[in-house]
């Protein structure tokens, strides 16, 4: 199945063949730093090759392993976003979250678990304390993972419930 590509089709071919098992078994007796996977749809993906590591290392040296996103269907995505607002729900993803602000307050709240990709569509400009949120966001995501943050420049204020800063790239990159 190496070089199958069809977009939108789910297939049911294993990702994590009898020869990757026996490929990475020889690895890990090698003694390699680092394992990487490709065309991963699922954490459930990550998770069997994870558990192959552990497997075939018994007490030894575990190689890192970089898993190669290729598909939303892989991706665990928590959106934080004001009221009612699910604009990135629809993307296929494995799983999709979503905290509402101000109900939830990323400056002082995280939730008890981890995800591939945090989006904080529209919500910093409205933070009396980002770099609280930032650090709330960092706990929240996996590593390995991804932050995505958008906000408005040239948007007039708007109390909802507070307008606190307009962020310019420099700034973003400074907060992050």
């Amino acid at each position: 199945h190496k070089g199958i590509n069809l977009p939108g089709v789910k297939l049911r071919i294993a990702g994590f063949t009898n020869k990757d098992k026996a490929d990475l078994a020889f690895g890990i007796s090698q003694g390699v730093d680092a394992v990487a996977i490709s065309f991963v749809r699922s954490a459930e993906d990550v998770r069997e090759v994870r558990a192959a590591i552990k497997e075939y290392s018994a007490g030894k040296h575990e190689p890192m392993l970089i898993a190669k996103l290729e598909k939303p269907e892989a991706l665990d995505v928590l959106e934080i976003s004001a009221g009612m607002g699910e604009t990135w729900k629809n993307f296929g993803f494995s799983t999709y979250s979503a905290a509402n602000f101000p109900e939830f307050d990323v400056c002082s709240m995280t939730l008890p678990r981890q995800f591939d990709l945090v989006v904080a569509d529209q919500v910093f400009e409205h933070l009396l304390w980002p770099y609280r949120a930032g650090r709330n966001i960092y706990s929240m995501t996996r590593p390995g993972g991804h932050f995505l943050v958008t906000t408005p420049f040239l948007v007039k204020v708007h109390q909802v419930p507070v307008d606190c800063s307009r962020w310019t790239e420099l700034g973003l990159k400074h907060l992050l």
